[in-house]
């Protein structure tokens, strides 16, 4: 606390419930009374709202709210005196802004809070009670009231000081690690030179080894290939002559010549084509074969259609023959009469004899067969007599159906006297039921002159009709070519004269192929003997060229001394190898890693210092963190002791205050013990008990940062006569302390103890103030400008 600061005076214009008003505080301990709305917590905002309070602490939804109902702008002025002068602090609301002025000059809310600072003052400290609330400093959290301690107690510095060192150690981390990174990148680098001067060092070593083997390798090949010089001879001329060639291509010329004559003479083309024609006319007999073979399969599924096989135990019996489809089948032509009159008789079981028709019959008694079966025993059957048809008739069905030999009789039990028509209109009225007619087309006139139409095709019929159709169309086209081609067979030479022509033509083309095979091997062998003198010639060049090269490199290593070694190829070639896989490093590799490796040294050192800062910055935050832990000690034991004694006095009982938990998060505990009561909890106290305790809690709080300014607005509101004079004596306590206090109050008991009264009272809509000392009992009234 700065000593001797005094808040002088106060001048408000249209601050909310004054229009104008000047008040001075004439002594340490001022109290200030008044009706209920008068507008004496209105001072108390005043000197808050002056020190940069927000409108929310200052019961007001916003700072425009503070300006007086019709004015357009408020202010407040704080007169506040001290031992070097006095401070002047004017703040100014307008609906538009605001602003603030130190001493006539305008300043910032920065500039004002340091100003007060250096005073001691501040607008949102424990130092201002508002109406009411007197108890909340007591009521808080342990953690709020923590928050009161660690203000008063100055840490605040420490945590300055401690988060500066936190970014101080975090700026050596940051240099640290970007150390390491870089060291790490170096060291790769190193790594990487290391490498290439290691490969330079051995490059360098092998291929002085390798000139030393390549002078060596150079010897014995020059001795080589001057030994394999003299070795080289020109081969043998071969037996047959150019003129000998010249002469057997003549007669391969001749004999072609023969074979183009053979073949393009027209006896060849005749005999070809007889040749030719006899083939094509095999083929096309072949085919007319196999078209009467599926002309005939076709008829008799035709004839044979509708009927179905007997069962299998009628198809065993010995005397068994067939089904009558099986046996006889009409003409070509003639399906569909056939067909008509025959019906599902084709499918009748024929058999030897009568015995075994019986013998069947009696077999099927019982079975489950889904038609009736008619059999026809051979050694019983009497067809009908055949009749004499009538002249415009085609003759009787009968005689256009074949039968198997000794199957003749069927005929006529199938078919009857049945006479074929070409069509029904073609029979005169009169022999209506004399005859039965069947027609082509499968029309049925019976004798009692009904006419049964021709019967349906299903579609395998359909189908096997249009196959019919089709195979006789093609039959009559293969004829037809037949007969053309064995019109032209005749008009050629026989096919033999053909093969005497093609057996001369092979002699020809076997004669030249054996004259170009004797031919193509002479040349070969003449060519041969051309590729080995060409070869053996450039093998000469190449043996020349090779010596002059190898000589002229061992000139290059007249300096080189040839290496000692049993196999200076094979060694040769593997220190060859060897080279291919080191990379090609110039020499200033060596020179780049001493300066790499300098700089890496450098590196270390100062990642050494900085590592060294990095725990001195340490061990400084753990100084910082004891000193703190010490201050804060410290402080809540001043605390808890002038808490003791305010309690002590107040009650006659005894009171402590004490921290709990860990740093940053720590809790402020308060404990009372009164009088007949013992230990009581916070929420237990009384009213006046707890706005006692409360009152010793700020006092306590004073003890340690003792604040210039105290306001307190009713702080005795739940106070009783005795404890008003409690009250009042901590109040004066604190102002012995060097502070100043100014009290709102409606007890009579505290304002007696005042040393000066401020009566404040509503006249004509505005708030007015009226000041009394305790000494002078005339009762000053102030105006508007005091």
């Amino acid at each position: 606390m700065t000593a001797g600061v005094r808040l002088a005076r106060i001048r408000l214009r249209n601050f909310k419930s004054f229009r104008s008003a000047v008040i001075e505080f004439p002594s340490d301990l001022t109290a200030i009374t008044g009706p209920n709305g008068s507008g004496k917590s209105n001072v108390m905002e005043a000197v808050m709202f002056a020190m940069g309070a927000r409108g929310s602490w200052l019961r007001s939804q916003g700072l425009r709210g503070l300006i007086r109902k019709g004015a357009t702008s408020c202010s407040v002025e704080l007169v506040l005196r001290h031992p070097g002068g006095a401070l002047r602090l004017e703040r100014r609301i307008t609906r538009s802004g605001g602003s603030y002025r130190l001493n006539g000059r305008l300043a910032s809310a920065n500039e004002v809070r340091d100003a007060l600072a250096e005073l001691g003052l501040r607008a949102d400290g424990h130092n201002f009670v508002s109406q009411g609330e007197v108890t909340a400093v007591i009521e808080s959290t342990p953690r709020e009231r923590a928050a009161l301690i660690l203000e008063i107690s100055g840490v605040e510095e420490f945590e300055r000081k401690r988060e500066e060192t936190l970014r101080e150690l975090e700026r050596v981390e940051e240099r640290i690690r970007v150390l390491r990174a870089l060291q790490r990148d170096r060291l790769e680098r190193l790594e990487f030179l290391r490498r290439r001067a290691e490969a330079y060092r051995e490059r360098e070593e092998l291929e002085r080894r390798l000139a030393s083997l390549e002078k060596a390798v150079l010897l014995r090949r020059v001795e080589r290939a001057e030994r394999a010089l003299e070795e080289l001879q020109s081969p043998e001329a071969p037996a047959i002559s150019e003129e000998e060639i010249e002469e057997m291509k003549r007669e391969v010329r001749r004999a072609e010549s023969e074979l183009r004559k053979l073949e393009g003479s027209e006896e060849l083309k005749r005999a070809r084509e007889a040749a030719t024609v006899k083939a094509r006319i095999s083929t096309l007999r072949e085919r007319l074969r196999s078209l009467d073979a599926e002309l005939e399969g076709v008829r008799t599924l035709l004839a044979t259609m509708g009927a179905s096989s007997p069962p299998k135990s009628v198809m065993d019996h010995p005397d068994y023959v067939g089904i009558v489809a099986e046996l006889v089948r009409p003409v070509e032509g003639y399906e569909m009469a056939y067909r008509a009159v025959a019906g599902a008789r084709v499918g009748d079981v024929v058999v030897r004899t009568l015995e075994a028709g019986l013998q069947i019959v009696r077999s099927l008694r019982g079975s489950r067969l889904n038609r009736r079966i008619r059999v026809l025993p051979l050694d019983v059957l009497r067809p009908p007599r055949p009749v004499n048809p009538p002249e415009y008739s085609l003759g009787l069905l009968r005689d256009y159906i074949l039968a198997k030999p000794g199957m003749e009789g069927l005929v006529g039990a199938i078919v009857g006297n049945a006479v074929l028509v070409e069509d029904l209109d073609s029979i005169p009225r009169s022999d209506v039921g004399r005859y039965r007619f069947v027609s082509l087309h499968g029309e049925i006139l019976e004798r009692d002159g009904s006419i049964l139409s021709s019967p349906p095709s299903p579609a395998q019929e359909r189908r096997l009709r249009r196959r019919l159709e089709e195979l006789l169309e093609e039959r009559e086209r293969v004829r037809e070519r037949l007969e053309e081609l064995e019109a032209r067979a005749r008009e050629l030479p026989p096919p033999e004269r053909a093969q005497e022509v093609e057996e001369a033509l092979r002699e020809v083309r076997r004669r030249i192929d054996e004259l170009r095979a004797d031919l193509e091997r002479a040349m070969s062998s003449r060519l041969a003997y051309e590729r080995r003198m060409r070869a053996v010639a450039e093998e000469r060049g190449k043996l020349t060229q090779r010596l002059e090269e190898l000589r002229a490199r061992l000139a290059s290593l007249k300096d080189v001394e040839a290496a000692e070694s049993d196999d200076p190829e094979s060694e040769y070639a593997a220190v060859a190898a060897r080279l291919r896989t080191i990379p090609l490093v110039g020499p200033d590799v060596l020179e780049e890693l001493r300066r790499e490796e300098a700089k890496a040294r450098e590196m270390d050192e100062t990642l050494a210092q900085l590592e060294e800062a990095r725990t001195s910055i340490e061990r400084a935050l753990d100084e910082i963190a004891k000193e703190r832990d010490k201050v804060l000690r410290e402080t809540v034991e001043k605390v808890s002791k002038a808490f003791n004694e305010a309690i002590g006095e107040m009650f006659g009982g005894e009171g402590e205050v004490w921290l709990s938990g860990e740093w940053p998060r720590m809790e402020l505990e308060v404990r009372v013990n009164l009088p007949e009561k013992g230990e009581v909890p916070m929420e237990a106290l009384s009213g006046g008990e707890k706005s006692l305790t409360a009152l010793a809690f700020i006092y306590a709080l004073q003890s340690v940062r003792p604040s210039p300014l105290y306001f307190f607005d009713e702080a005795d509101m739940m106070l009783d006569g005795r404890n008003c004079k409690r009250y009042a004596a901590l109040l004066r306590r604190m102002v012995t302390r060097g502070s100043q206090v100014i009290i709102i109050s409606l007890k009579k008991d505290t304002l007696e103890e005042a040393d000066a009264i401020l009566g404040v009272r509503m006249v004509n809509g505005e708030s007015r103030v009226v000041g009394v000392r305790l000494d002078e009992f005339d009762r000053v009234e102030y105006t508007a400008e005091g």
